[in-house]
């Protein structure tokens, strides 16, 4: 048996890939059927980073941004020695604009700590998706997380530029999951300017 991020697997089964904390890679859309893949956390780490690029995505297995073993998810402990790979926040990244499927899939080991910071970017904030223009997204969960940021803090959207809309679908928040901000939310944090959008199941 081994053990990677927390999770057990037999000598027979795929191990389960921690992102490096820097590398991205953009998904590939290997059956041509305008869905591009996401296998690992430098992909996923490309496409919320440049934006989504208004294309689908469809996650093929759970993603690992880093071990789950080595962090307390409820008070952001790091192990010693160990070095966590903080996301990103919504300054470092293009707003989000495309589509999900998580295929029953879970994105494990957000990560972001603030700290006693002299300066912060009030306007936005940290999640999986830090900063959106018009996302749906289905069938994904985020667990084992920890995000803390003086603005917005969320597991999906943090902040949400003029005019844009989030459809929701079959989401979970899993119960490892703590989250600090001058707003926060399972699912979406700040919203002011926002069209809208549903959530459901």
């Amino acid at each position: 048996m081994v053990v990677v991020g927390g999770v057990t697997a037999s000598a027979n089964e795929t191990v389960p890939e921690i992102w490096d904390g820097w590398t991205t890679t953009a998904p590939a859309d290997s059956d041509l059927d305008g869905v591009y893949e996401i296998n690992n956390g430098a992909e996923l780490a490309y496409a919320v980073k440049y934006g989504g690029q208004g294309k689908s995505y469809v996650l093929t297995a759970d993603i690992y941004l880093n071990d789950i073993t080595k962090v307390d998810w409820l008070t952001g402990t790091v192990a010693s020695g160990e070095t966590v790979n903080t996301w990103y926040g919504d300054w470092q990244v293009t707003a989000f604009s495309g589509t999900i499927d998580g295929a029953g899939h879970t994105v494990n080991g957000i990560y972001y700590e603030a700290g006693n910071v002299s300066y912060v970017n009030y306007l936005g904030g940290v999640a999986l998706f830090p900063k959106l223009a018009n996302l749906t997204v289905k069938n994904l969960g985020v667990d084992n997380s920890y995000i803390h940021h003086e603005a917005s803090a969320s597991a999906f959207v943090a902040a949400a530029q003029t005019g844009s809309v989030l459809n929701m679908d079959s989401c979970y928040v899993g119960e490892k999951v703590y989250l600090k901000g001058g707003t926060a939310g399972a699912f979406r944090a700040y919203a002011k300017e926002a069209n809208g959008g549903t959530i459901t199941n």
